[in-house]
């Protein structure tokens, strides 16, 4: 019977250091660096709501700062994530703000780091199978 105890107790020790070992991997999801890029591009985010709100559009620099505070997280997590906004479109847009303000050259970079994105997630989903791709280039802007 002291068997049979110790056999009841060994599950349920070990059952508890399994428990424990996965609820401190939940807790502690791995995170990746941001890459150069990414960095730029987060940069160029911070530069943007900036802009802004020199030129008192608080409101559309919270929503600026918003996003990339989620680009951000989505570039640490380990896995792709879906974000709900197509950054290279908001650094597009950024572009034209800093061409209207008469700063084309930091408007070309802009570009350069937008298309760049995309090329990057475009290679992304190509290593990902076709099927992605074919969703890609219906939904990409044009």
């Amino acid at each position: 019977m002291s068997s049979n105890c110790f056999g009841r107790f060994g599950r349920m020790l070990f059952l508890c250091v399994v428990g424990l070992a996965i609820g401190s991997c939940a807790a502690a999801p791995e995170t990746r660096q941001i890459s150069t890029e990414n960095a730029a591009i987060l940069e160029a985010y911070a530069n943007w709501a900036a802009l802004l709100r020199e030129a008192n559009e608080d409101a559309k620099a919270a929503g600026v700062e918003t996003q990339a505070t989620k680009l951000e997280q989505a570039f640490r997590r380990p896995l792709s994530t879906y974000i709900g906004f197509d950054p290279s479109e908001d650094l597009i847009r950024y572009a034209k703000n800093l061409r209207a303000a008469g700063r084309n050259e930091d408007a070309n970079k802009i570009d350069a780091l937008a298309k760049s994105y995309r090329d990057t997630q475009f290679r992304n989903l190509r290593s990902h199978g076709g099927a992605m791709l074919d969703l890609y280039r219906y939904y990409a802007p044009k």
